[in-house]
């Protein structure tokens, strides 16, 4: 017997960045005839990564999978229609908990389908087999591992039945899904009949929005993290700058794990749902930026929601009613500075300098998040001049980048409770590479008597491997020195090991050891006088030399 339960269908989504400034930018594409009908919802799109495959749900359409499972027999292998009609008006009346006399037009008939894609075009769909659909509510909430694992709405039973919750499937070697293996939640109480999540592609993160005694009144969102196969944290309020009294839903979270997107209908909309954005102003999974809305066309005075952004192709992909029956759209996305908008920021101007005859040089500026690897915008310093936006509250690495040059990395970490004038006069130094030219900002420095790497010389190391990432034709030399305390022999060991100890960190973070080449120099080279502490420390170290340049590479 199927239990009592009262489901929804909401999805999830995706990612990320643009402009909010003006409206007239955006321009939205309804899809094709193929995807949307004119009198069926089509609601909740999913891209995988490559963002080639598209998962939505189809509601309400009369070839749906009439699979019937009733205490382990299959309802739709009876020959009368009218029995099995009666007995899938049953299960949604159950579902519903008020009758259902038309199931084949019910929003409870949900079937997920697929379209395969070519370069982010979609030009057919169809239904996805068993275990994936039958004549139960069925959709994906969330693609996992670039698409080997889906999330589902609802739990399923083999023998029959369903309850509310989540389910994973799992594909083959063949292709083939496993049955939905049930997901439990620590705490998962949903007192209200609709909840959504969305669970980032690395299967981490959960995003929830539900109602429970916790919510500030309609349904809020929620963030829960895997803590074992199947299993899931007793879901965290995300406070009140992205929850309110009203109802927020279909939240998806981008890959940083920094941006969430969401729809709600609180006061200040277009009208109707409307999707916005917030930033997360630090490690705090409740300190967020207050949200904001997109512009119309994406909103409308109608239901725009479940946001979903594929990177690959940058469409913003969501659905909306506008057009009578939901149906989903997508926006050509320019990607820029959202940070811009989120966070108060300083203005910070200088130049690019080349290192060899210290002149201005034409160069692009990379500005990113600090140890994360996607770039957030990037500037064209013609004549070598620039002016940047530095958001506050977040460690910010700014990068020049100019073909056969190596730049030096600047940081920035301004705090959001001060006020700051205009940065000027602020120097980036590119140098040419070339064979004899040392790498690094600074040494990496050792404990004493030790080969021992100092931790305040991690960042240093981490910013080589990024520089040897983005040149992969150089080739370098790694040379280890030594304060002057001990004998001559010992001391050329101690460096050599210094070395290689450095070499072993590269290779660890995936820099080829061929490209690493390794020199002992003892106490030869001070760069303090030896004869304090303080001097003596400054000559343990280590230093990095371009030795060889392959011009063969591209």
């Amino acid at each position: 017997m199927l239990p009592t339960t009262k489901v929804t269908m909401t999805g999830i989504f995706l990612i990320l960045f643009l402009s909010f400034i003006i409206p007239r930018e955006y321009t939205i594409e309804k899809l094709g005839i193929e995807l949307n009908t004119p009198q069926y919802d089509e609601i909740s799109p999913l891209l995988t990564s490559d963002g080639n495959t598209l998962y939505f749900t189809r509601v309400g359409y009369p070839e749906f999978d009439r699979q019937l499972i009733m205490e382990g027999e299959d309802m739709s292998a009876y020959p009368s229609e009218n029995f099995y009609r009666q007995q899938l008006s049953w299960v949604y009346s159950q579902i519903a908990g008020e009758e259902i006399t038309d199931p084949y037009n019910s929003k409870y008939n949900q079937d997920i389908w697929i379209s395969n894609g070519v370069e982010g075009n979609f030009l057919e769909a169809y239904p996805m087999p068993s275990p994936l659909n039958n004549a139960l509510p069925n959709s994906v909430c969330a693609v996992l591992h670039g698409g080997e694992q889906l999330i589902l709405m609802n739990q399923f039973k083999p023998d029959g039945g369903m309850s509310s919750g989540f389910s994973v499937v799992k594909k083959s070697e063949n292709g083939e899904w496993s049955f939905p293996e049930s997901i439990d939640i620590e705490g998962f109480n949903q007192t209200g009949g609709e909840v959504s999540l969305y669970v980032n592609d690395e299967g981490q993160w959960m995003l929830l929005s539900m109602n429970d005694e916790r919510s500030m009144g309609d349904n809020d969102i929620y963030i829960s993290k895997k803590v074992g196969k199947n299993k899931w944290s007793k879901p965290l309020h995300l406070g009140n700058k992205i929850n309110t009294k009203y109802r927020e839903t279909t939240p998806y979270l981008s890959k940083d794990l920094r941006t969430i997107y969401f729809a709600s209908n609180r006061p200040g909309g277009i009208g109707g749902m409307d999707i916005y954005y917030s930033v997360r102003q630090s490690g705090n999974w409740r300190d967020w930026s207050t949200p904001k809305k997109f512009y119309y066309p994406i909103n409308s005075k109608y239901d725009d929601s479940q946001p979903m952004f594929n990177e690959k192709y940058g469409y913003l992909y969501f659905s909306s009613k506008r057009d009578g029956s939901s149906d989903i759209y997508r926006s050509k996305i320019t990607e820029s500075n959202i940070l811009e908008y989120a966070y108060e920021t300083v203005q910070v101007k200088g130049k690019i300098i080349n290192k060899n005859n210290k002149q201005p040089i034409s160069a692009d500026i990379v500005v990113k998040l600090h140890e994360e690897n996607k770039a957030f915008s990037t500037v064209n310093a013609q004549r070598g001049s620039f002016d940047l936006t530095i958001p506050k509250g977040v460690d910010i690495e700014v990068i020049p980048k100019k073909d056969g040059f190596i730049g030096h990395s600047k940081f920035f970490s301004f705090q959001n409770d001060r006020d700051y004038e205009i940065l000027t006069n602020v120097n980036l130094f590119v140098e040419p590479i070339r064979r004899g030219n040392m790498l690094g900002h600074s040494p990496i420095y050792f404990d004493r008597s030790s080969p021992r790497i100092l931790p305040n010389s991690l960042p240093e190391l981490r910013r080589i491997t990024k520089l040897l990432k983005m040149h992969p034709q150089v080739t370098i030399e790694i040379q280890g020195h030594t304060d002057n305390i001990g004998e001559i022999e010992d001391l050329i060991a101690l460096s050599q090991s210094r070395a290689a100890a450095v070499r072993d960190y590269l290779i660890g973070q995936g820099i080829a050891g061929s490209r690493l080449s390794i020199k002992g120099l003892g106490s030869k080279y001070p760069v303090g006088s030896n004869q304090s502490e303080e001097e003596r420390k400054r000559n343990r170290r280590v230093e990095m030399k371009v030795s060889v340049i392959n011009q063969n590479m591209d």
